[in-house]
């Protein structure tokens, strides 16, 4: 921002992983910030515990494992899990995305999975100015990766929040909805 040459507020938005990110910039630079819009993201009420039992629903071990899956029951478990609508893909396809979309950046997403669970004490205790900055939330009903209990509590812990919930999507809203959510966005910032 600072190379860029930004000096003005910031609408920040923030999908998954990087919705805690958009949710640490609004803890950390609140006086930056004019709109948050957080989809899907993992803060304060998400927890290891919370997310590797969703893995267990869908026959994967933890969470980091449906987050970067290395075999096809890891890759089917997070279809499952994240996915509203099919994916057909042949075996030789999904072992083709296991070792050139997922394998090479695996150490750096369980690190990142890591850090947040060792931490989680730490960020289920910020309150992310969500009660200072407007706020919009937008969850899939059905994402078993970031459940919407998280996007619920958030909206019922600091109720200035905007909650809008996708009944058919799961953690791939801004894709299954990618129209309504758009117009969501634009309608929000504008306002």
């Amino acid at each position: 921002i600072l190379k860029l040459g930004i000096t003005s507020k910031l609408n920040v938005m923030g999908f998954s992983y990087g919705g805690l990110t958009a949710a640490m910039y609004n803890q950390t630079y609140p006086s930056e910030v004019l709109k948050l819009i957080i989809i899907d993201g993992p803060v304060k009420f998400y927890s290891g515990e919370m997310a590797d039992s969703l893995a267990n629903i869908v026959g994967v071990k933890t969470i980091k494992n449906v987050i970067v899956p290395s075999t096809i029951k890891e890759f089917e478990g997070m279809k499952k899990a994240v996915m509203s609508r099919g994916f057909p893909a042949t075996k030789n396809l999904k072992h083709k995305m296991l070792t050139y979309f997922f394998m090479p950046t695996k150490t750096v997403r369980d690190m990142q999975m890591d850090y947040l669970f060792q931490r989680q004490s730490i960020y289920q205790n910020y309150n992310y100015n969500l009660d200072k900055t407007p706020t919009l939330l937008i969850w899939g009903a059905k994402d078993g990766a970031i459940p919407l209990s998280v996007g619920e509590n958030l909206h019922k812990a600091f109720p200035t929040t905007q909650l809008i919930i996708y009944p058919k999507a799961k953690h791939d809203a801004h894709f299954r909805e990618s129209k309504h959510v758009n117009k969501a966005v634009i309608k929000f910032i504008k306002q």
